[in-house]
């Protein structure tokens, strides 16, 4: 669909007409003729840049003088307005419409706002309309979390970056509703040009935790390092209340063996809910949200998505919703959080 739209706005983009400033003349013929073939490999956006510097310099060499800059500002002017618009925000617009999606609403560009969902497409647009930075200058790209980048993510990041990279992750801790394996695209974004290793041997968790989690994914082949611990422990509760005091009552934290405790949850609502009564309490508790940049020890109240990349002494996951599509992910990504000790509970209310 993307590369149809692409190679439909080659014409309903353009409005051809014939140029006359001063010196410089091209009939729309002659326009039409540079534009599709002798510069047709640059951007669409771009292309009429390229253009009227070709002219500029053909009409500057016969004239012997540089052309002044209000004078290249009345030739850019005027090549400009052989584009229906330059304006991304717009051209996205027409795409979401020819999908059979709504457009993006109509208002002044300080307004604008864009759906995360749509940043990459909109990104991808702009990639082929104006054309790419590629950053020579980086050596080696290491893409953790590989699960969570998408297709066009993918087609992005190997359009910019030439080098060689490392890419890395869990299938099972997608934050999709369903698991999917990004190695089935891979190969057709990168050109085959790949190197698979698979590593099965867990470190992290107790056998205990690691099998629970195994559990959850249906994953078999992990080589679980001999570190035995406490069974996990799975209850339901009534209330916020119970859970709090159950989960006070278990965690370790100012012991000589454990650090770090975390209440991970399904929402950042559900989240905030929990810290502000467990502040309210007078306890000690951090908090972490999209916008945290400090990890700080002792017992910490965050999100299961927020969760990804660290990692706790003890692990208490909270779970409201028995209905919601992530329930399995999110429980999977809370017991590979934990080190040690892993406590799910469920409130019922």
């Amino acid at each position: 669909m993307m590369e149809g739209f692409l190679a439909r706005l080659e014409d309903e983009l353009m409005d051809f007409r014939a140029i006359e400033y001063k010196g410089i003349q091209k009939t729309e013929e002659e326009l039409i003729n540079l534009f599709y073939f002798k510069f047709q490999n640059a951007p669409l956006l771009s292309r009429m840049d390229a253009i009227r510097d070709y002219c500029v310099d053909e009409y500057e060499t016969l004239l012997g003088r540089d052309l002044s800059e209000e004078e290249l500002l009345i030739v850019q002017e005027k090549f400009d307005k052989m584009y229906v618009t330059k304006d991304i925000y717009k051209i996205y617009g027409w795409l979401l419409e020819e999908c059979g999606y709504p457009s993006l609403p109509d208002v002044e560009y300080e307004k604008r706002k864009l759906e995360y969902e749509d940043v990459f497409p909109v990104l991808y647009l702009k990639y082929r309309l104006t054309g790419k930075a590629v950053h020579n200058h980086i050596k080696h790209l290491v893409i953790d979390e590989m699960q969570d980048y998408s297709y066009l993510q993918y087609v992005i990041l190997n359009q910019i970056f030439k080098c060689r990279m490392t890419i890395l992750g869990d299938k099972a801790q997608t934050l999709d509703e369903q698991m999917r394996d990004v190695l089935q695209f891979l190969p057709g974004v990168f050109d085959q040009k790949i190197r698979k290793i698979v590593m099965n041997k867990s470190y992290r968790n107790t056998m205990e935790i690691a099998r629970y989690a195994e559990k959850l994914t249906g994953v078999k082949d992990v080589e679980l390092l001999k570190r035995h611990g406490k069974e996990v422990v799975e209850e339901q509760f009534q209330t916020e209340d119970a859970v709090l005091d159950e989960i006070l009552s278990k965690a370790k934290l100012g012991e000589d063996e454990y650090e770090t405790a975390a209440i991970i949850t399904m929402t950042e609502a559900e989240a905030s809910t929990l810290y502000q009564i467990l502040k309210a309490r007078g306890e000690e508790v951090h908090y972490i949200d999209r916008n945290s940049s400090v990890f700080k020890k002792g017992l910490t109240v965050t999100t299961f998505y927020l969760a990804k990349g660290l990692e706790f002494d003890q692990v208490f996951g909270v779970f409201q919703d028995a209905g919601n599509p992530m329930l399995n992910q999110a429980k999977y990504i809370c017991a590979t959080r934990a080190l040690h000790e892993l406590y799910m509970y469920q409130i019922t209310e």
